[in-house]
């Protein structure tokens, strides 16, 4: 079965090993696990920046989104940036 949990810090090594997948095929990019664990134990440790999710089977992870605030200067209010992952 599938199901889609908030990431806590006991899920940074598996995010770590989908951003490293990520990174490998984007060209612009480099793996870095000890930024990428800096930046989600940010995330993980303030709220009123995003919530990361997981997509999991199991106990196996398969993938993650990222759903952080941000502000927009065109609409001049906070938004929902997204983004996802999955191996």
């Amino acid at each position: 079965m599938l199901t889609i949990n908030k990431a806590d810090r006991e899920n940074i090594n598996d995010m770590c090993l989908l951003l490293e997948e990520l990174f490998t095929l984007e060209k612009d990019f480099t793996p870095d696990w000890e930024r990428q664990r800096r930046w989600l134990e940010l995330i993980l440790d303030n709220l009123l920046m995003g919530c990361l999710l997981l997509l999991k089977r199991g106990r196996e992870v398969l993938g993650m989104a990222n759903l952080l605030v941000t502000i927009s200067m065109g609409l001049g209010e906070k938004v929902v940036e997204t983004f996802f992952k999955n191996s």
